[in-house]
């Protein structure tokens, strides 16, 4: 019974032993890790652990993105932990332009300031650190903001079923709205940003898998199996459309842009799950910090149309 215990918990701590498994299965598997600075401490906060204190965040005392310099923020990410999977590309675009930004991610916390989570999330932290975040970018006039965030989680009030190791496209994803409080709380905070003319962008979420995608193109590399493990993509259309729909209607109201990183992962009628051998996600929803890094340049257009306006403004004065 010692030995068995004992070898149990040497299995749990060392993630299923994955070195026992071939040299491309091990590779497969470890994008589990592959996540960037962004997605974890100091510069991402846990709603479990300690954080940034609202006086630090509205003093600018936060993880900068694009060159490591000493220079006024010019863009700032705000949101949850997909905030924190796609700011690699935000951030390697920062660096192209030569603009630099600051990071504001939460745990579960959407960039809503005031909203009340009715699921996950705790609402005393988020209140106030997004109330944080909100101070620091109209003391600062950041002239540019991108809110990033699991839209569908909140406009449904729920994840994906199946969340996890499997997945079955048979049973279909919540499409129930629930999403009132989370648009009227993105109207107001568009138009409290608009109106001081910081420019808004609003980063669509990205197709969620249903499964944790290195464990399951692990398996389905030992079976011999196909490993296409995306989920339909009218599934994925089906489950995007209703936050589709809020964030176009609003970016047309405040002239705010919309970037969506759907076409990058989906094309003709199917999603990838992996490319050049490598899982896409981390886990069910979260990108890999690898793969977020190739969208960078989703993100250059209006990072350097914010620089040339920047420009202009100094040449003028």
């Amino acid at each position: 019974m010692v030995t068995a215990v004992g070898l149990g918990n040497y299995v749990a701590h060392h993630g299923g032993v994955p070195g026992r498994l071939p040299p491309d299965v091990q590779r497969v598997y470890a994008s589990t890790y592959d996540q960037s600075r962004f997605g974890v401490r100091p510069c991402f906060a846990e709603s479990d652990t300690a954080a940034l204190s609202p006086a630090d965040i509205r003093a600018g005392k936060l993880c900068q993105l694009g060159p490591q310099d000493a220079a006024k923020p010019t863009f700032l990410v705000w949101g949850d932990s997909h905030s924190g999977a796609m700011a690699p590309a935000i951030d390697a675009a920062g660096k192209q332009v030569r603009i630099s930004g600051l990071f504001a991610g939460h745990s579960s916390c959407p960039p809503l300031p005031g909203v009340q989570l009715t699921q996950r999330g705790d609402n005393e932290r988020c209140r106030a650190f997004n109330g944080a975040v909100r101070d620091l970018v109209v003391s600062q006039h950041i002239p540019l903001v991108f809110l990033v965030a699991y839209w569908p989680k909140y406009v449904h009030d729920a994840e994906m079923p199946n969340e996890g190791p499997y997945f079955d496209p048979s049973v279909p994803p919540s499409l129930e709205d629930r999403s009132a409080s989370v648009a009227q709380t993105l109207d107001s905070l568009l138009a409290d940003l608009t109106k001081q003319g910081t420019k808004v962008v609003l980063v669509s979420d990205v197709p969620e898998m249903g499964r944790y995608m290195p464990e399951a193109v692990a398996k389905a590399m030992m079976r011999g199996t196909s490993t296409e493990v995306a989920p339909p993509f009218d599934y994925i259309e089906k489950r995007q459309a209703l936050s589709h729909q809020i964030l176009g209607r609003l970016a047309a109201k405040y002239r705010a842009t919309i970037i969506d990183p759907l076409p990058s992962i989906c094309s003709n009628g199917r999603c990838d799950a992996l490319r050049n051998g490598l899982p896409l996600y981390k886990d069910a929803d979260h990108l890999t910090a690898t793969f977020a890094t190739t969208l960078s340049s989703l993100y250059l257009p209006v990072l350097t149309d914010v620089r040339s306006s920047l420009v202009a403004g100094s040449a003028t004065h």
